[in-house]
Formats: structure tokens, C-alpha cells, sequence
């Protein structure tokens, strides 16, 4: 199947607009606006697809990948019937449940059968809808999500190129889908970790196992300075070659306004090839540095130390602080190491916790699974 490069133009410009940040409704609003220029549809439905016997997709379980178009809201807010009572009749039912499987409805069902089977003559002529076609995306490992698309008697049905077309626009909403999954996520882990005097913000990077950039929230790509998106991408290079279960790899980047930035950067397995780097950033203000005259009078600091502590917290590696402060490396390391001893910690992400108030190992979630995402809540 053979598309024009105005085809081709249209479908790079809804990867575009699906993969950026936004809350799920606004993208797949955007979603469906760009789809319709290309397959025109009356409705739009896009839902998840329990990987075991469960819920029945349109249920009233509770879904995070769940949207209705306005034109399917408002008839389903009028019409007291619904999917889950006629699914065991649709005859794509089984097409439903296979990855990356792109088709029609009347490819399942002759035209003569229409007004026999309740699901096409009873459920889809109380909407004012004839003709469906669809496609299952895969969504890491924890199901497909299907997406709908309907049309009444006189559009006619779904041909062969606007099927091949839902093919060639589905990997972009595959990474739409597993984004929106990665940043709830984060945010959720964030809420919970929130610590006294910071302002988390839940910025989300994604890198591919080569270091190369999948995704940025823009609030990420304002909060970075310098050669730290670099230094993050060779993070990312290192943790993909790591084992599995290799721990996460922190670090705290210096901001020119006093200010540091924490990263956290942990695998995320989304099936037996597909691995991916997810790097989330919190924002530590200057004023947080400020509290932490008390905690290292507490501690018995010396002022050196003090200093040395100072920026270790900021995110500065032994050789830059021996240039900040025109000292040896190993006195930087002298230093570090009494200030562990004095503050009974073993690393530099305990002692910003300790010095900052609070932002200490584990200041988010590292369990990414998308286990839950698609079951009751």
C-alpha cells in the first residue's frame, strides 16, 4: 500500500502532536482531530484490554487509558446500552486481543448478518453506527489497548488504505500510551516522596538502551543546564548495560541559580526487547541550602567541611571541587570522608537527604510496572 507525501505529512505531524506533554484526554483530543483527516470516523473509542479474563472493555472498571470521543460521549449519555453486554456477540471479539492487528468489521461479518447479531443490530444501530475498524496495541507487558473508530450507513465502510494507514500511525500512540503510564507513575511516586523543603517537580526524560533521547517533558529540557543532558545520556548508556536488577543510578546536577537538580535514572523493561532508561528530576531551590547551616552545627562540622559538603550536595564531583575550593583531590575525599563519619551516613545521596530535608534515597517510586494501570484502582 503506497501513501502520498501528503499522507506521510500528516501522519509525522500526529506523531508529533500524540507524543507530547499533556494529560491523556488533550492528547488523544488531538489524536483524533489529526486521525479524522486521514480516516474519517463518526466516533472514537479507546480502550484498555485486560491481559487476562477481567473487566470487559467499556466496563465501569476503573482504566487510566480510557477515552470517548465528544460525539460517543454524547450518545452514550442518551443510549442506556452497553459494550460489555453485548461482547460476548461481537464478531471481531478474538481480532481484538491480537497485537498490532489492524482491521474491519465486515471482514469478520457478511452484510446479510447485520440485523442478526445483537451486537451489530441491536448495540450498533441504537448509536446510528454500520461500520468499525480498529486496531490492539501493545502496551509494555500488561495488555493491548484497542482503539475504535465507527461510522454511519452513509459514510460507508473503512477501505483497504485507511486500514493500512492505522497500522502506520499505531507506533506513535504506543509511545504516547507507555509516556502517559511512565509519567503517572513518577508523579505518584513524587506525591508520595515529597519532602519538606523541595519543589519536586515530576520532569520525565526517557532514553533508549544507546543513551538516545525518547522522550522530554519541556519542563526537563528548561530545567537542564549545560552538558547535563550529556551526562545523563551516558547514565543511561551505563544502566543499560548493567544487569536487570541493577540498582539505580542517582546524580545532582548544579544550577547556575544556586539550585541543584536530582536525577534518577532506573530500567524499565517493557517486554523482552524493549528496554528503556527513565530518568526523573526534582528540583531542589536555592532556599533548601539555606537550611543547611543548622543541620551541619548539629553535626559538628567543621567550616571546611562544610564547604565540601556543600558541593558534594550540589552534584559536584571531587576533581570540581578541588578546583572550586584550590584544593588536592584526596583532601576533598579527607573531608568527605569525616563528614560521613560525623553524620553516620555511607553516601552522598544519604547526606543530601540528611542536609536538605528529606530527599534522600528513594525519593520516588523505582517499581515501573504498569501492573494496575489497567485494573480497578
Amino acid at each position: 500500500m503506497e501513501f502520498s507525501e501528503q499522507d506521510v505529512a500528516k501522519i509525522i505531524d500526529m506523531v508529533l502532536r500524540t507524543t507530547g506533554e499533556a494529560p491523556f484526554d488533550g492528547q488523544m483530543q488531538a489524536f483524533s482531530e489529526r486521525l479524522q483527516v486521514l480516516v474519517p470516523f463518526d466516533t472514537l473509542a479507546i480502550f484498555p484490554i485486560p491481559p487476562a479474563p477481567g473487566p470487559v472493555p467499556g466496563s465501569s472498571a476503573t482504566n487510566s487509558l480510557v477515552y470517548f470521543s465528544p460525539e460517543l460521549v454524547q450518545r452514550r449519555s442518551v443510549i442506556d446500552l452497553d459494550y460489555s453486554d453485548f461482547a460476548q456477540h461481537d464478531p471481531k471479539a478474538a481480532a481484538v486481543r491480537m497485537p498490532w492487528c489492524a482491521t474491519s468489521l465486515t471482514h469478520y461479518q457478511a452484510a446479510s448478518e447485520f440485523d442478526r447479531s445483537p451486537y451489530t443490530g441491536e448495540f450498533l444501530t441504537a448509536y446510528g453506527l454500520r461500520f468499525e475498524a480498529g486496531i490492539s496495541i501493545p502496551v509494555a507487558d500488561a495488555g493491548l489497548v484497542a482503539i475504535g473508530l465507527h461510522r454511519s450507513r452513509p459514510r460507508g465502510d473503512f477501505s483497504g488504505q485507511e486500514i493500512a494507514l492505522l497500522r502506520l500511525v499505531a507506533p506513535a500512540l504506543s509511545l504516547c500510551f507507555r509516556n502517559t503510564l511512565v509519567r503517572r507513575q513518577l508523579r505518584r511516586g513524587l506525591a508520595q516522596k515529597k519532602p519538606q523543603t523541595t519543589e519536586v517537580l515530576a520532569a520525565t526524560l526517557i532514553f533508549d538502551r544507546w543513551g538516545r533521547l525518547d522522550f522530554a517533558d519541556p519542563e526537563a529540557l528548561q530545567l537542564l543546564e549545560g552538558e547535563a543532558l550529556e551526562l545523563l545520556a551516558s547514565d543511561a548508556r551505563q544502566l543499560a548495560r548493567a544487569a536487570p536488577l541493577a540498582p539505580p543510578l542517582e546524580r545532582r546536577l548544579p544550577l547556575s541559580n544556586g539550585g541543584a537538580v536530582c536525577a534518577r535514572i532506573v530500567r524499565f523493561e517493557q517486554g523482552r526487547q524493549d528496554l528503556k532508561l527513565v530518568c526523573g528530576l526534582a528540583r531542589i531551590p536555592r532556599r533548601a541550602f539555606d537550611n543547611f547551616a543548622s543541620e551541619a552545627e548539629r553535626h559538628g562540622l567543621t567550616s571546611r567541611q562544610r564547604e565540601v559538603a556543600r558541593c558534594a550536595i550540589r552534584g559536584l564531583s571531587n576533581s570540581e571541587i578541588a578546583r572550586q575550593l584550590s584544593i588536592s583531590v584526596s583532601t576533598v575525599k579527607h573531608h568527605l570522608a569525616a563528614v560521613l563519619q560525623k553524620t553516620g551516613l555511607h553516601s552522598r545521596t544519604e547526606l543530601a537527604g540528611l542536609l536538605l530535608g528529606g530527599l534522600g534515597p528513594g525519593w520516588w517510586h523505582t517499581d515501573l510496572s504498569c501492573e494496575g494501570e489497567f485494573g480497578e484502582a
